[in-house]
């Protein structure tokens, strides 16, 4: 009964998800603001206001846990992070 699953990481995922933001936007990953947003909602921050003190909060352990090219994790100005969610 040897059962073999296959599982893809939430990060995984996201790399499919399509990038709306235009060049001068990237200065990060897609999947980065993606997982923080899932993350904040998970824990039930339900505003990007929210998300955005959560992602604050929560720095050091996202920066080590993600582990972006670029370990700045600046939070974006409300309104920009609404099309993540």
């Amino acid at each position: 009964m040897d059962q073999q699953h296959d599982y893809i990481t939430l990060m995984r995922y996201l790399e499919e998800v399509p990038d709306p933001r235009k060049a001068h936007g990237k200065p990060y990953e897609w999947r980065f603001p993606l997982a923080i947003r899932c993350g904040a909602l998970l824990s039930g921050h339900k505003t990007v206001q929210a998300t955005a003190q959560w992602a604050k909060r929560h720095r050091g352990e996202l920066l080590r846990q993600l582990q972006p090219a670029q370990p700045r994790l600046r939070v974006p100005p409300p309104g920009v992070a609404s099309c993540a969610g």
